[in-house]
């Protein structure tokens, strides 16, 4: 029997909702947490790939060292991520986290010269407003 999407979606989002708690949990600099999750995360893929190739596909990327720059990438922000939640309180890092788009993408404009239009000007209104009403009662 399958797991119907909305199983799938719940133990998706215990599995991200527990993690602060997890990683607080585990007697580790966040360097080696990080470097056990980057170092099963890539045999999973690796073996995946391996069993999984459609005939006559690569069995790797096109552009390998993009992957690897991205993997890196990742494995950064994770250490960061890692470490502030051994450091910080777990909803405040959550709310960085996700607030980290909207910063963004107000920022882009004047780093990036992007042009916003109106609409783009009123989700991001909208965005910082919800964040506000999020994190002002505990503020």
């Amino acid at each position: 029997m399958r797991p119907r999407p909305d199983q799938l979606l719940a133990a998706v989002a215990v599995g991200w909702g527990s993690l602060g708690v997890v990683v607080r949990q585990i007697d580790l600099p966040a360097v080696g947490i990080v470097a056990s999750r980057v170092s099963i995360a890539a045999l999973a893929i690796g073996l995946w790939l391996l069993v999984r190739r459609p005939a006559g596909a690569r069995p790797f990327s096109v552009r390998p060292g993009r992957v690897v720059v991205l993997g890196a990438l990742l494995a950064a922000h994770w250490v960061a991520l890692f470490g502030a939640l051994q450091r910080a309180p777990i909803g405040t890092v959550l709310l960085i986290t996700y607030l980290a788009p909207v910063i963004v993408a107000v920022v882009a404009p004047r780093a990036l010269g992007e042009r916003v239009d109106r609409r783009t000007a009123a989700a991001l209104a909208a965005a910082l407003a919800g964040v506000g009403r999020v994190a002002g009662p505990g503020a």
